[in-house]
């Protein structure tokens, strides 16, 4: 007999047109649940999971639709084992990248479409992306809390950083939002804020020469990536240029 338990009733799954007369506590669709008592000799249909993987035994279980294991993009409502159910419904919000196909869009796809659009409106700032993460991690520990690991249904939920990488999310630091408020130009390298420097202004690497008392040939060879500037020289550069360092 393939029995399962059903809020804590023993029970098999029958289609409710083959029940002969017995009264089911429970339907899903075409089928029903009945106590294994009010059908002797029944043996009982299995549920969507075990057809799969087979039959483990005496079982809690539920109706939920969860994913279909002939078409992951699509779900299909049932009676599945509960552990099956809470681990399906885990893989399929915090692991799976929804499209247009899919009969549902996960929690991960949606947040990395928030991240995406907050990057690409410069409003994912280090306060923003915080507020995320933090909501993300609560959604993925209210998923996983307590979870088992039914055959095929081990989820770990991925880390938020993987959301920020996927969705090319950036994440503006207070310096860059500094210089967007106060419209400065924020570079991490110098040899890239002399080059945009000088290409911002009349300036060219003579003018620059004569007016930081450095070598043209050496400017033109730390514009071209060839050489390099000492200390002294990179601080007359910049100097000269209006360009400060921030630490």
């Amino acid at each position: 007999m393939n029995a399962y338990t059903f809020n804590g009733i023993q029970v098999i799954i029958l289609f409710t047109s083959e029940a002969n007369g017995a009264q089911p506590i429970h339907t899903c669709n075409d089928l029903g649940l009945y106590r294994t008592k009010d059908v002797p000799g029944e043996v009982g249909l299995l549920t969507e999971d075990d057809a799969y993987s087979g039959y483990n035994g005496p079982a809690e279980i539920v109706c939920t639709r969860c994913v279909n294991p002939e078409n992951e993009e699509h779900l299909t409502e049932g009676y599945w084992t509960k552990d099956w159910a809470e681990a399906d419904l885990a893989e399929r919000e915090l692991c799976t990248r929804t499209t247009e196909r899919h009969d549902w869009t996960s929690r991960r796809t949606e947040t990395e479409r928030r991240l995406e659009e907050a990057s690409e409106a410069n409003a994912l700032d280090e306060a923003a992306a915080d507020a995320f993460r933090k909501e993300w991690e609560q959604t993925a520990a209210a998923l996983t809390e307590g979870l088992s690991s039914p055959l095929g249904k081990a989820v770990t939920a991925p880390a938020f950083d993987e959301l920020l990488e996927a969705a090319h999310a950036h994440v503006t630091d207070h310096l860059e939002q500094l210089a967007r408020t106060e419209g400065y130009h924020l570079h991490t390298d110098p040899r890239e804020a002399i080059a945009a420097a000088l290409a911002a202004s009349d300036m060219n690497a003579a003018q620059l020469s004569a007016e930081a008392g450095i070598a043209t040939s050496s400017i033109s060879r730390y514009l071209n990536g060839r050489d390099g500037l000492n200390y002294d020289n990179l601080c007359k550069a910049l100097r000269a240029l209006g360009i400060r360092l921030i630490y």
